[in-house]
């Protein structure tokens, strides 16, 4: 479970630790590109292992998140609040069903 403490939207996106050294991965940078990966203020969201990139079970998994605020000096009239910002958690090594359902230990 993931929960958005803040008062702001926020967007997050997981990937595996190694995978995500060797992506080329950026964050999205206007709420209608990151609107899949938004969490609205005081809610939570359960996201399962199969969505996260280059998963498996016991890995290590990056949580990135970020929000996005008004800048009109940029050509898509938002920027980064400073981040992505970034949390490691790791995933349990032995998987059931109820595992493919829910997602890691919370974050906040």
């Amino acid at each position: 479970m993931i929960y958005n403490n803040t008062t702001d939207s926020v967007y997050i996106a997981l990937l595996e630790t190694r995978a995500s050294v060797k992506s080329k991965w950026l964050p999205c940078s206007t709420p209608a590109k990151c609107n899949r990966r938004g969490i609205l203020p005081a809610k939570t969201t359960r996201v399962e292992y199969a969505r996260i990139y280059g998963w498996y079970p016991g890995a290590s998994v990056n949580l990135y998140w970020w929000h996005l605020i008004n800048s009109p000096a940029t050509p898509s009239g938002y920027t980064l609040d400073g981040g992505p910002h970034m949390r490691t958690i790791n995933t349990p090594h032995i998987v059931t069903r109820r595992h493919y359902k829910n997602l890691m230990p919370g974050a906040g």
